[in-house]
């Protein structure tokens, strides 16, 4: 549910906002006392754009490039900036504003923006939140691509049918706490829902008892 502290998690874990307490580690190292390093291997894209609307989508990589891999020679920027539009499937509005562009459209620019960098984990919050049902399976599956490359892309998300193209996954419910963290093929068996053929409706149901029934998974988990 809303307020339950997904960004906060997600936030905690990129180092975009710090944990008060305990230790995030990424590749068994401690996140606060190795940032300098960690920062270069993680991709964050918050709720909200991050790229300039009264740029094109060519120009907007191009700065963040010359920011962000500031040894990098131009015709390096441009094959990278190339090869990126590529994996995002957005290569046809290099040339267009990006606040002409649809809010889909944005969502990948901003992921494109991270991939600059060759990240090895993706953070994404709430990311088909903008987008239409055909759209969200198509990003899905470039996400799902960037996965099978070797990115581990970590997301938020209120969306049911998301989980289809999930490996993992971890539901939260009230005051932050963690009521399952498994196999995603294994979560309707653990809130004891039968599996009704994929239509998202089964995952709803979960939500529902997540909402209606919080303490009961919560005492289950701990």
């Amino acid at each position: 549910p809303s307020g339950c502290g997904k960004s906060t998690l997600l936030k905690a874990l990129c180092g975009d906002s710090p944990a008060t307490s305990g230790e995030v580690k990424l590749f068994d190292l401690e996140l606060k006392s190795n940032y300098d390093y960690l920062k270069t291997q993680i991709g964050y894209v918050p709720q909200d754009d991050i790229v300039h609307r009264q740029l094109t989508v060519q120009q907007s990589l191009y700065y963040a490039a010359k920011l962000r891999l500031p040894s990098a020679k131009d015709a390096q920027i441009e094959a990278k900036i190339k090869s990126v539009l590529q994996q995002l499937n957005i290569e046809f509005i290099k040339d267009n504003l990006v606040g002409k562009i649809s809010g889909g459209q944005r969502k990948r620019v901003s992921i494109a923006v991270e991939l600059l960098t060759d990240p090895m984990i993706l953070f994404l919050d709430e990311p088909t939140s903008p987008l239409d049902p055909q759209t969200i399976e198509e990003f899905l599956g470039i996400l799902r691509k960037l996965a099978d490359n070797g990115t581990t892309v970590i997301m938020v998300t209120h969306k049911p049918c998301d989980l289809e193209f999930m490996d993992s996954v971890m539901f939260m419910c009230k005051g932050g706490h963690l009521v399952y963290d498994g196999s995603v093929n294994d979560y309707l068996d653990y809130f004891e829902i039968q599996d009704e053929g994929g239509d998202c409706q089964s995952t709803r149901k979960v939500y529902e008892q997540l909402d209606k029934f919080p303490d009961i998974w919560i005492n289950k988990k701990n």
